[in-house]
């Protein structure tokens, strides 16, 4: 009884081995396997790339600002700036940033053991399809008290203490 079993079951089994001992297609199928995930590496690759440049641009940037600000004097009551010289502090880092999605806290002058610094923030949003979906695990809190909440993507954040020395 087991070997007529066998007897019809043996041409399955022949078709079977055939099936899986033909290699013929086999680079194929690993090439559809792999092409996926070589394109992902690629695109994320490329979005840290871009979001790293962000980053580095709204750093330089808020650095030069507060460069800009330290040597320009405050205003009549010492304890701010004059309104057109946050403007241009504003457009130092609105001109180097290129996103629709930037917040800039107002300067904050402080006095640090007997020394008058300005302080400045600003945070970007980095809109990157790819990296966005790593920015749903996130949670958007206030950063320096910059209104971050609006901002879509990755939210990059830079500040920069100088000393003051405008008279």
């Amino acid at each position: 009884m087991r070997e007529r079993v066998l007897k019809r079951a043996a041409p399955a089994f022949a078709c079977l081995r055939r099936f899986f001992g033909d290699e013929r297609a086999s680079v194929t199928v690993d090439f559809v396997i792999s092409i996926p995930i070589l394109l992902a590496v690629l695109v994320l690759t490329t979005e840290y790339g871009r979001m790293l440049q962000m980053r580095s641009t709204l750093e330089n940037a808020v650095a030069d600002a507060a460069r800009y600000l330290s040597r320009v004097p405050l205003d009549a009551s010492g304890a701010a700036f004059p309104a057109s010289v946050v403007e241009m502090a504003e457009g130092l880092i609105v001109s180097r940033v290129n996103t629709p999605y930037l917040a800039i806290a107002a300067p904050v002058v402080g006095d640090s053991g007997g020394v008058t610094t300005v302080r400045l923030s600003a945070a970007a949003g980095v809109p990157t399809p790819a990296l966005g979906i790593l920015a749903i695990f996130g949670s958007k809190t206030n950063a320096d008290g910059l209104p971050i909440e609006d901002i879509e993507g990755l939210v990059i954040t830079a500040s920069e203490t100088v000393r003051h020395f405008g008279r």
